[in-house]
């Protein structure tokens, strides 16, 4: 980073914005204004200056290059921000010339207290306050979710360290880790031990299956309908600091804030309803006004009034003129797995007794497992209907360190309901492809038949049945009128 275009202060110390260490460890500790001033280092970074020979007078003049910043958000995602200073989501996507970068184990980090020899720390938000620990799988979907919805359309680069082979990694890992990745909207970006570089008995069917979705649609991206607020500067309001030894008191914050909001967000998971994460920067200045962020998520589910800031309820109401549906969610109810799935089913009622409804795509299965369910839509193909099933990868999650996890259990009895897309409010399912990537189960055909929807609106039913690691499922929907719908059947291995 240019050195003239920036000096970062924290307290009384004033340093350059450089490539040095130390102050690469500063930037941890640069507050919420400093932001204005590195999104302006970048842009100057974006603008170099060019001599031009025509002119007499040898002018030069300011020219824009592809520069793009790639900015390790180092501890984002975070829901308390595991202990340490200021860092925000607006490192996601603060500036048109950034690209965030984070990585696969990171997850929802969360601060941690305690630990002896033999005896690693747990999360403080459980250490005397009733809570229970969130699944691993929640937390990271929760992380990625914050990281792809965050990034103003730029695809989170997210770092994979699957090690060798000789390690332990197999070609279940690489799929687990990349297609979960993909599915998630971001980048996937392995590391791999150089000494065995290429390694085509790891990538290769991964690579195939990378190349089966880039057909599919050129914008194929991410969709929700739904959206639970994450609002930082209102946990941060009920962050206290204990003056005796400097140690965050994480647990008002969790009570209030994060344990509504991230159990929302699981039990939504859990429901089988693809949901995003809207953040400050979204609700209090939401690109395009109030209407564009009613149209990205005509719902948003948000803890309740007194536990957010006057600014963010403030926004809330905005939204809710614009023509948004909000739920409010209360604080109790979501330190247990069996209270959270209590208020989950709540939650889906408030959603299906409200005009919106859970959304277009919901799975449900037998197994009583967590089963990601991800909607990948295309503005230049909206006939094109992608729905991501991944199952619980926090099992093939690589830990520096650490063997490689072993595979999920297979889910059995997997069904998704997809209503056709309002573009196309006549249309019918008329051709369906199931894309399985995995290597161990051969793929499995499905049946396809139409049920009843909300206000007379088509709903399509596919029998998945059996979803092992993950699978894609491609609908493609015509309004030229009813046909026989084609059921295909084909492996991307």
């Amino acid at each position: 980073m240019p050195t003239e275009h920036v000096v970062v202060t924290t307290g009384t110390t004033q340093q350059p914005l450089s490539s040095s260490r130390t102050v690469l460890e500063l930037m941890s500790d640069i507050t919420e204004q400093n932001f204005a001033e590195l999104l302006a280092a970048i842009g100057n970074a974006t603008m170099h200056r060019t001599r031009c020979t025509a002119s007499p007078h040898h002018t030069t003049t300011a020219v824009p290059t592809a520069a793009v910043a790639l900015v390790s958000t180092h501890i984002v995602p975070a829901a308390d921000n595991a202990g340490s200073l200021y860092e925000s989501t607006g490192l996601l996507g603060f500036g048109p010339h950034d690209v965030a970068k984070s990585e696969f184990a990171t997850g929802t980090r969360v601060a941690k207290c305690g630990g002896t020899r033999g005896h690693p720390p747990t999360p403080c938000y459980t250490q005397g306050t009733g809570i229970e620990p969130f699944h691993a799988d929640v937390l990271a979907a929760f992380g990625w979710a914050m990281m792809r919805d965050g990034a103003a359309g730029r695809p989170t680069h997210t770092w994979i360290p699957l090690g060798s082979t000789a390690g332990g990694a197999t070609p279940y890992h690489a799929h687990c880790t990349v297609v979960a990745t993909r599915a998630y909207g971001l980048v996937a970006n392995p590391d791999h031990t150089e000494s065995e570089i290429p390694n085509r008995a790891l990538y290769g069917s991964t690579s195939r299956l990378s190349a089966a979705l880039d057909t599919l649609a050129a914008d194929l991206a991410p969709a929700q309908h739904a959206a639970v607020v994450f609002s930082e500067s209102s946990w941060a309001s009920w962050l206290q600091v204990q003056q005796a030894n400097g140690a965050f008191n994480v647990s008002a914050a969790w009570r209030r804030v994060l344990t509504p909001t991230i159990g929302a967000g699981g039990e939504l998971l859990r429901l089988g309803v693809a949901a995003g994460i809207c953040n400050d920067a979204q609700l209090l200045t939401p690109d395009g006004g109030y209407s564009a962020l009613v149209a990205r998520w005509p719902v948003l589910i948000a803890p309740e009034k007194d536990a957010l800031t006057d600014g963010i309820n403030a926004a809330l109401a905005s939204y809710v003129t614009a023509a948004g549906t909000l739920i409010r969610v209360p604080g109790a109810g979501w330190n247990t797995e069996a209270s959270r799935q209590i208020a989950g089913q709540q939650l889906a009622t408030t959603m299906n007794e409200s005009d919106a409804g859970l959304g277009p795509v919901v799975s449900t299965s037998t197994g009583g497992q967590l089963l990601h369910t991800v909607l990948l839509t295309s503005a230049t193909q909206p006939q094109t209907v992608v729905v991501a099933l991944v199952t619980n990868f926090s099992s093939c999650t690589p830990v520096r360190g650490q063997a490689p996890g072993r595979p999920a259990p297979p889910i059995p009895g997997v069904i998704i309901e997809l209503a056709t897309p309002p573009s196309m409010p006549g249309a019918t399912l008329t051709h369906a492809v199931y894309i399985i990537s995995n290597v161990t189960v051969n793929p499995r055909s499905f049946a396809v038949t139409q049920v009843s929807g909300a206000a007379g609106g088509r709903i399509w039913r596919v029998d998945v049945g059996v979803v092992t690691a993950h699978a894609f499922v491609v609908a493609t929907f015509s309004d030229t009128g009813e046909r026989a719908l084609d059921v295909e059947t084909r492996s991307a291995d």
